[in-house]
């Protein structure tokens, strides 16, 4: 009886996609943002002209402007003859932006990670602790490589002479994993020394089972080898100074963005356009006021939870 019943209400149910649903917030409390009721959403086509435009627009300004940052920016990233790669960064940089609620805010924080005074504040930055977590997990996998590898020396065929060699490589992994610290790591990294495997002069011994523990300990060699590349290619002091170097040219790539947003945001103002990253912003703006680093329900947004007692998204994994 519950199903038959549910069966029958579910043509009550409002289906429909993010957008549409955005959209429809929209049109119901557009007064709440200042929004002119009569906008309507623009076509593909209408929006890329507009904003070539509008990017156009606001590089003719900085070029008037010529500061001395801006000349340097220009000259770091669009050395040739004309400033399309520009261009195509400001646009880039902009549509991944509008997946933030506060795009703004966001762009600001991307230039401040490169304001880093010392070898001490790089260690601290968010992108550092999230990279020394990845390392770790994959140092880890290769313990279990090696423990692995350990057992199959112990097994009745298998060969047991390589198993001091393996010990010390297991030791110099766990060594490595629980090092705190990115210049510490470097370091141990730099003094990294593998133990020579023995002679295995035993004929009882299986050549596969010798042949395999080889080549688990060549994996977790070139697994070192491979985190010293990645992560380790340059000395953390000279990786702090690149980031400093660096904070200028992001200070004006995010302000460039930032202006592109705001000229771009009153051309569809002016033009009475929405597009679809404004349907998810708008809606945002609408159900959710910012206080401090959260967002609490709006009045809106209130109303809305005593008309929804759930919300369920299918392919939530495509969604920002």
């Amino acid at each position: 009886v519950h199903l038959q019943r549910q069966a029958n209400l579910i043509h009550q149910a409002q289906i429909t996609t993010i957008h549409k649903f955005c959209l429809s917030v929209i049109r119901d409390y557009f007064y709440t943002i200042d929004l002119d009721p009569g906008f309507r959403v623009a076509e593909e086509g209408e929006l890329k002209l507009l904003k070539r435009d509008v990017v156009e627009t606001v590089l003719e300004s900085a070029y008037e402007e010529e500061t001395t940052q801006f000349i340097n920016f220009v000259e770091s990233f669009a050395p040739g003859k004309d400033d399309r790669k520009l261009e195509e960064f400001i646009l880039q940089l902009y549509e991944f932006s509008r997946s933030y609620p506060n795009p703004k805010k966001w762009l600001q924080s991307c230039a401040k990670q490169y304001d880093i005074e010392s070898v001490e504040e790089l260690e601290r930055q968010p992108f550092v602790l999230e990279m020394m977590l990845e390392i770790k997990r994959c140092l880890r996998d290769m313990q279990v490589l090696l423990e692995y590898a350990m057992t199959v020396c112990e097994e009745s065929d298998g060969p047991a002479v390589y198993k001091d060699a393996l010990q010390s490589d297991w030791i110099l992994v766990k060594t490595l994993q629980e090092t705190d610290g990115f210049a510490k790591m470097q370091e141990q990294l730099f003094e990294v020394k593998w133990a020579k495997l023995a002679a295995c002069r035993d004929k009882m011994v299986s050549e596969k089972k010798m042949q395999q523990v080889k080549d688990i300990r060549d994996v977790v060699k070139g697994l070192i080898k491979d985190l010293s590349k990645q992560y380790f290619f340059d000395d953390v002091n000279e990786l702090q100074q690149d980031m400093v170097k660096t904070c200028e040219n992001m200070e004006t790539l995010a302000n460039l963005v930032i202006q592109f947003a705001d000229l771009f945001s009153e051309e569809k103002r002016r033009k009475n356009i929405i597009d679809f990253n404004d349907m998810e912003q708008y809606a945002l703006q609408i159900l959710a006021h910012e206080e401090g680093e959260t967002y609490v329900p709006s009045e809106v947004a209130l109303n809305y939870q005593e008309k929804f007692a759930e919300i369920m998204i299918d392919e939530y994994q495509d969604t920002n």
